[in-house]
């Protein structure tokens, strides 16, 4: 969701996330993109250190499960633009992390094949720099 400065899709929670507004009352908004992006950022962060999920299949099935997407083609257009299987082990440092991101995005913001980048590596590197 581009107007909410949510680039990924992120469902409303009771988590207060930094940079969070009231725009809308199913996913988060954010002050900005940045802030959105690093929200998405802290929760694959939870997923990979907290959960034990270090790929593309484990970190896409739980972020967009099956019963709602087409889960199979979001982790095939994640693991061509990673350059990585889907099953690969992801070290998750700030290049992998950012790497992931961008393709969720697209993903979330409409099929790839119709949807653009939005935001320049200097916004997701700032993002990445909030953490």
């Amino acid at each position: 969701m581009i107007k909410n400065n949510n680039p990924c899709n992120i469902r409303n929670t009771k988590t207060k996330w930094q940079g969070e507004t009231t725009l809308d009352e199913e996913f988060e908004s954010f002050s900005s993109p940045e802030m959105g992006l690093r929200a998405a950022m802290k929760i694959i962060n939870t997923y990979y250190y907290k959960h034990g999920m270090h790929t593309i299949r484990q970190i896409i099935n739980r972020w967009a499960p099956p019963s709602e997407n087409d889960t199979d083609s979001y982790q095939a257009y994640v693991s061509e633009k990673m350059g990585i299987g889907i099953d690969d082990f992801i070290d998750m440092n700030k290049e992998n992390m950012i790497k992931l991101i961008k393709p969720m995005t697209i993903m979330e913001n409409g099929h790839p094949k119709h949807s653009k980048q939005w935001y320049d590596n200097a916004t997701f590197e700032k993002a990445y720099d909030l953490l």
